[in-house]
């Protein structure tokens, strides 16, 4: 089953060009063009990952990553064009999983996408096993 995306975007070319870019990845994607309408359909389809532009009318980016990150553990990537140290820093600090500036690059936003999508580490069990996979962990 496709992973569900919800983009939060306030300009509609950029949620246009989001949407076809996830969904030629294979992605499901919805679209809300303000924070308040990006918090109800969060609610109503507990998506696997949210893409937030951080200028949001009603409620702003940050703030709405704050209520996703309280709610739940689902990733949230901020996309905006504020790209100074202090505004990715209090982004990251609202609880994003990833910071990207705009313009950004196809690529780019394609591998944050696969890395906030990708399984999680399990926690160690009891007598220290388990837990991480990778390159001679497994």
């Amino acid at each position: 089953m496709a992973k569900t995306i919800l983009v939060v975007e306030d300009s509609s070319d950029i949620s246009r060009l989001l949407e076809h870019i996830l969904r030629q990845e294979g992605y499901q994607t919805v679209v809300a063009d303000d924070g308040p309408a990006g918090w109800e359909a969060f609610q109503q389809l507990q998506p696997d990952l949210v893409i937030l532009d951080v200028n949001l009318p009603g409620l702003n980016g940050l703030e709405l990553c704050q209520k996703i990150k309280q709610a739940s553990s689902i990733p949230v990537i901020l996309l905006t064009v504020q790209a100074e140290t202090e505004a990715v820093r209090r982004g990251l600090r609202a609880g994003a999983d990833a910071y990207l500036a705009k313009p950004f690059e196809i690529a780019q936003l394609l591998a944050a996408v696969e890395h906030a999508l990708r399984p999680r580490i399990r926690p160690l069990r009891k007598g220290g096993e388990g837990g991480a996979e990778g390159p001679g962990r497994g």
